[in-house]
């Protein structure tokens, strides 16, 4: 009897790690995923002002917790584009609706923009000395700074 249940147990092991495996496989691909899409911004991106559309703070949804959602609307080449995501803000520390900052986009896909919350544009000087500083050291962006599925 002791040998018939080591059996099972075996095969209950091996059945969850043959299941688990592909999602393993699949989370530890998408972040790496995320993190060559990050690097690919962070080298070839260009630079825009945003304006905050929208902000919801973290919170909790029918007993999941929310990350903090963004809505922005940016210009590039005389185009208006909106894009919306879900950051990772710290509590309390959100941006404000109407307020402006620097964000980043890739110019084969302006879709993919970024908004860089360390970096709020008050008036042109504040953007004028942001692109000189970016031009010397760009912002870098972290995993866990969005979560946005394509």
């Amino acid at each position: 009897m002791e040998k018939k249940r080591k059996k099972q147990i075996l095969r209950g092991i091996i059945t969850i790690i043959a299941f688990s495996s592909p999602f393993a496989l699949f989370v530890f691909l998408n972040g790496r995923d995320i993190d060559a899409r990050n690097k690919n911004v962070e080298d070839n991106g260009l630079f825009t002002i945003a304006v905050v559309e929208k902000y919801s703070p973290a919170g909790i949804n029918t007993n999941i917790k929310v990350s903090p959602y963004v809505k922005i609307r940016y210009m590039v080449n005389g185009q208006f584009y909106e894009t919306d995501s879900y950051y990772d803000i710290p509590d309390n520390d959100g941006p404000e609706v109407d307020s402006r900052y620097m964000a980043i986009y890739l110019p084969n896909d302006i879709e993919t923009c970024y908004l860089l919350l360390n970096y709020p544009v008050r008036d042109s000087s504040d953007y004028k000395q942001y692109i000189q500083e970016f031009s010397k050291n760009r912002p870098k962006i972290r995993r866990g700074m969005t979560v946005k599925w394509y």
